[in-house]
């Protein structure tokens, strides 16, 4: 059974940023945010690359998303 929620990946994005907006510390590896918001593995990498891109999130060392203005705070070490 597919019980993939359908969006365009703009809808995806703006779900996503409308998240990392509401809890400013939040921080998911990829695996994590597909299992929250229900996306395919490719689709949510396009999401969270594209808001990476546009330098809303950062990539921690760890492999964890986190906004972009947070990443200090949560993890020194930043993969770029």
């Amino acid at each position: 059974m597919d019980t993939a929620i359908r969006h365009s990946v703009p809808e995806w994005r703006e779900i996503v940023l409308r998240a990392y907006e509401a809890q400013p510390t939040l921080t998911l590896t990829g695996a994590q945010s597909q299992r929250l918001w229900g996306m395919d593995a490719a689709t949510c990498g396009c999401v969270l690359d594209a808001l990476v891109e546009s330098g809303v999130l950062a990539r921690t060392g760890g492999g964890r998303y986190c906004r972009a203005d947070m990443v200090c705070a949560l993890d020194p070490v930043l993969t770029i």
